[in-house]
């Protein structure tokens, strides 16, 4: 389905998958890089720190420093935490780990292990807080992926039927 997230009305009951990436800056907010997660940044100012605090929370330690990361986070994918839904002015949002810093490319393997979280996580919405969960081109904009494999591992994950969206370009 060809869909922009970005353009979504307010107090939509859709759910906006955004990609980000796991870094904190020095006051401990997320470091909302580039792309759609920079434009959930700005569109929603209180986000970082909501996913800053729950990166610390969940043990993730990479942090910026004057130099690049100070405190480097060393466990592998599917150590990562699940995608965090979050409620913001309205706008609902999940925040999907794709890559470990935002100045690398999107990791595959760090997609592929938060898919099944986001397939888990949807079922489980629809019964509290129904709505499509839009899905952009995870990892394929600035992070440097290929749309078709990712799709083929969003497909594997069972994001091809409702109440997920794919959104194709």
């Amino acid at each position: 389905m060809n869909l922009d997230i970005t353009d979504r009305p307010v107090g939509t009951t859709d759910w906006a998958v955004v990609p980000v990436n796991l870094v904190r800056d020095g006051t401990g907010a997320a470091v909302m890089g580039k792309g759609l997660a920079r434009w959930f940044a700005l569109a929603y100012p209180e986000l970082p720190m909501m996913f800053g605090s729950h990166l610390y929370h969940a043990g993730i330690t990479e942090k910026m420093s004057i130099g690049g990361i100070s405190d480097a986070y060393n466990k592998g994918p599917r150590d990562m935490p699940p995608p965090i839904p979050f409620c913001v002015a309205k706008y609902r949002v999940i925040l999907l780990p794709t890559k470990h810093d935002w100045r690398n490319d999107a990791s595959l393997d760090l997609i592929s292990a938060q898919l099944y979280g986001l397939q888990a996580m949807g079922i489980a919405l629809q019964k509290t807080q129904p709505g499509r969960i839009l899905i952009p081109r995870l990892g394929c904009g600035l992070g440097g992926l290929s749309w078709e494999t990712v799709k083929a591992r969003c497909v594997l994950a069972g994001l091809d039927r409702e109440p997920f969206v794919l959104c194709e370009p």
